[in-house]
């Protein structure tokens, strides 16, 4: 709550006493938009999300919930003049950490993806198996192991000393959590292949006036643990590749719009002094501009952007890659 403004960590509708209220995300500023429009635009969201959970066989949870089918759908429903059946009727509601993560990923290529079974997969294009992805499960690469050592312990009855497996004495979780990160990105960067280690920090404003949270040390910690994680990944199937790492947050104070790309602006890094290879480059996001990509990457603004730059770029991808991310401030492993 900033300004007596209500912040939701969902973004979504719903209907009370009649009337539609739409949640935008954190750092959304409406201007002049439009409120139809601005519906419209944050429904086909839904959809273009809800259809992603589907493909992935993921059950959508009781935030997940969306009256649309289509298109076309959104239409009729706000040209119908029927009443809501109920006081409170929740059409469409996306719990926005994860949708964060998700706009990142379609918009840098997520290699990491998840498969019909939920287990997490990379699929690359620069490592060459016989599969057509790797399996990012296996203890071995993606998750903690624990090894219990056996000791000796003295039997009262007999004397002797047998030995027992300490593993008995210890917990473990029934679900070990796998350390993978959220987004990797692999691109070919002035004819140089370069892997981009992303994680989405749908982070709020402080108490303080128009100040960021920066991630705590234990996502920063974590991080570097990813980047080092890929790096011999890659290395191990003999590919020494350019490692780099990212925390992406939204733009509450509209800096990225006022960038030439409109869509992303290197806010600055985090480094680690004992470990000078260790960065993290801090990206804020136009998150409302990022949406509107996402939804339609063909508008006409954007390729107004990409005429207008000196040097000639196919993609916004290309041209965040080469303007934001690749800082020649922000050190690689």
């Amino acid at each position: 709550n900033k300004d007596n403004k209500t912040i939701c960590s969902f973004v979504g509708a719903f209907i009370f006493n009649k009337t539609i209220y739409l949640s935008i995300p954190k750092s959304v500023q409406l201007g002049d938009t439009d409120s139809r429009v601005l519906f419209i635009k944050y429904a086909k969201l839904s959809l273009l999300y809800f259809n992603t959970i589907r493909s992935f066989h993921i059950e959508e949870e009781k935030h997940f919930t969306s009256i649309f089918t289509d298109e076309k759908s959104i239409d009729d429903f706000l040209d119908s003049k029927k009443e809501a059946p109920s006081r409170f009727s929740l059409i469409f509601a996306l719990k926005f950490d994860f949708v964060f993560e998700w706009l990142l990923g379609t918009f840098f290529n997520n290699q990491i993806t998840m498969g019909e079974n939920r287990e997490v997969l990379l699929k690359s294009d620069l490592i060459i198996q016989p599969k057509k992805f790797i399996d990012l499960n296996l203890l071995n690469q993606k998750i903690y192991q624990w090894n219990a050592k056996g000791t000796n312990k003295k039997d009262e009855k007999t004397g002797k000393h047998n030995k027992i497996n300490l593993d008995i004495y210890f917990r473990r979780q029934e679900n070990p959590e796998r350390n993978i990160p959220d987004v990797l990105s692999e691109t070919n960067y002035e004819d140089e292949f370069r892997v981009c280690v992303m994680d989405a920090k749908y982070i709020s404003l402080s108490n303080e006036e128009d100040s960021y949270l920066i991630p705590g040390k234990e996502h920063i910690y974590k991080q570097f643990f990813y980047q080092e994680q890929v790096k011999e990944l890659y290395k191990e199937n003999d590919k020494d590749i350019d490692v780099y790492n990212y925390f992406f947050i939204p733009d509450y104070n509209q800096d990225a719009n006022r960038m030439a790309n409109t869509l992303f602006r290197y806010a600055g890094e985090i480094v680690f002094p004992y470990h000078e290879d260790h960065m993290i480059g801090v990206i804020q996001v136009n998150i409302d501009g990022l949406i509107s990509y996402c939804i339609d990457e063909n508008q006409e603004y954007y390729q107004k952007i990409l005429k207008q730059r000196k040097k000639e770029y196919h993609s916004m991808q290309e041209l965040v890659y080469d303007t934001v991310l690749f800082n020649e401030e922000l050190k690689c492993l």
